[in-house]
């Protein structure tokens, strides 16, 4: 599944994160983490940490914009167990990489790519999709 959102941001100080999302813990065995490109690469994916409030900032709103886009109620509603990985690349503002875990409605693996230029009060959701796929370290 793959959606498109685009939210405009009131006040210029960004939207929360959802109640209880803020300090996402990072997955104690992370994922793939993004290759550091090679120096002078204009434009590229730089690895970024998982516990970075930033990144922290923009798991959480991607799961909430997620939810919101497609209807999720409390009892289908996706919610963000940890941060495998992310990366940052540098356009007109910052795309936002994120490999998350969801531990809800049932275990999955999710992509997330938010588009945020906090200078005006702009912040989209390019991509969201998520796999059934469990990972092996995760054991429910």
């Amino acid at each position: 599944m793959t959606l498109l959102a685009t939210t405009a941001l009131v006040g210029g100080a960004g939207p929360a994160a959802t109640a209880g999302q803020e300090g996402v813990p990072v997955c104690a065995q992370a994922g793939e983490p993004f290759p550091e490109p090679p120096e002078g690469t204009a434009g590229a994916i730089h690895p970024a940490p998982a516990d970075d409030a930033d990144i922290q900032e923009m798991a959480a709103w991607a799961i909430a914009e997620a939810n919101r886009t497609e209807g999720r109620g409390p009892d289908t509603a996706y919610r963000l167990e940890c941060v495998a990985a992310a990366g940052r690349q540098v356009v007109a503002g910052s795309l936002y990489h994120l490999h998350l875990r969801l531990d809800r409605p049932e275990p999955r693996r999710a992509t997330a790519v938010v588009w945020d230029k906090p200078w005006e009060n702009f912040r989209e959701l390019q991509d969201f999709s998520t796999t059934d796929d469990r990972p092996a370290d995760v054991a429910h």
